[in-house]
C-alpha cells in the first residue's frame, strides 16, 4: 500500500524538524512520500527541510505562493501517488506506528477517513495552560480528536486524517476560499456524499500548542470566523458544539 503524506506549512522552523523525524521514524515499510507545500517560508524552515531531502530522496518540496493552506494542500494533491493521503500540520508530530495503525484501521473498518485523538503538548508554562484549555470539554467544545477517546467510534471531523484516494476523486480536494476550517468543511461533504470517518484509540499523534495568548486569540478568531462561513456554505450547522461560543457570550451579556 503506498501512502502520501501531505504537509502545508510556513514559517515552521520551530517543530518542522521533529515532525519530518516523526514521519521518517514510521514502522510502515511501504511506498511512502513526503510532500511539503511550502508557503515560501522566510525563517529557516526551507533550510532545514532540504537538510532532510539530503538523506531521504522521497521528501518533495514545492512552493505554495498563495500561502494559505486549502490551495497548498491541493497542489500536493494533483502531485501525490498514494492510493492513502495524510494531512500532516507542521505544528506536530505523529506516533511510530501511525500509519501502520491507520491502515489497519481503515481495513477493519471500512471507512473512508480514520484518525485518532491528538494530545496536546507545549514546552512554556503559557503554552501548557494552553494545553490544558484546548483538551478540556469546554475548550474542546466535545470534539472527539481534542479530548482523548477509549473507544473507536464514527465521528464527523477529526484532525490528520487518513484518507482514502477516492474520497478526494469522489469530492474535490479543500475549499480554497476557507483558510481556516477547510478540513471540516470537506469532512461535511464526504459525509453528505455517504463517505464514514472513524476515530481510533490505536491511532496516536501530538499537536503543539501556541505559546502566547496573541497567537491564540489570533488562530481562534480565524477559526470563528471562517466556521461561519463555512456554515453559510453548507446551510447546516454541522455541530451543536459550534453554538457553545455564541451561548457563552450571550450569557455573559445578560447575566451583567
Amino acid at each position: 500500500m503506498s501512502v502520501s503524506i501531505i504537509l502545508p506549512i510556513r514559517n515552521e522552523e520551530q517543530f518542522i524538524g521533529k515532525t519530518l523525524q516523526s514521519i521518517i521514524d514510521q514502522k510502515f515499510k511501504g511506498e511512502l512520500e513526503i510532500i511539503i507545500s511550502d508557503g515560501i517560508s522566510n525563517d529557516g524552515t526551507r533550510g532545514i527541510v532540504k537538510e532532510f531531502q539530503n538523506d531521504h530522496k522521497n521528501i518533495i518540496l514545492i512552493d505554495n505562493h498563495d500561502q494559505i493552506v486549502p490551495n497548498g494542500f491541493n497542489r500536493a494533491l494533483n502531485l501525490a501517488k498514494g492510493k492513502i493521503i495524510v494531512r500532516v500540520d507542521g505544528h506536530s508530530t505523529i506516533a511510530p506506528d501511525f500509519i501502520e495503525q491507520c491502515l489497519r484501521v481503515l481495513k477493519e473498518t471500512n471507512a473512508d477517513c480514520v484518525g485518532g485523538s491528538t494530545y496536546h503538548d507545549s514546552s512554556t508554562i503559557i503554552g501548557d495552560h494552553i494545553a490544558i484549555a484546548q483538551s478540556s470539554i469546554f475548550g474542546s467544545g466535545g470534539a472527539s480528536f481534542r479530548k482523548g477517546i477509549k473507544k473507536g467510534k464514527f465521528v464527523d471531523t477529526l484532525a490528520f486524517g487518513a484518507y482514502k484516494r477516492d474520497s478526494f476523486l469522489d469530492n474535490g480536494g479543500y475549499d480554497e476560499e476557507l483558510i481556516r476550517n477547510q478540513d471540516e468543511e470537506f469532512n461535511f461533504r464526504l459525509i453528505q456524499k455517504g463517505g464514514k470517518i472513524w476515530i481510533d484509540p490505536s491511532i496516536k499523534s501530538t499537536y503543539y500548542v501556541r505559546d502566547s495568548i496573541l497567537k491564540l486569540f489570533k488562530q481562534y478568531y480565524y477559526y470563528g470566523f471562517f466556521k461561519v462561513r463555512v456554515i453559510q456554505k453548507t446551510k447546516v450547522l454541522m455541530s451543536l458544539r459550534h453554538l457553545v461560543p455564541a451561548l457563552f457570550v450571550l450569557t455573559i451579556v445578560f447575566t451583567f
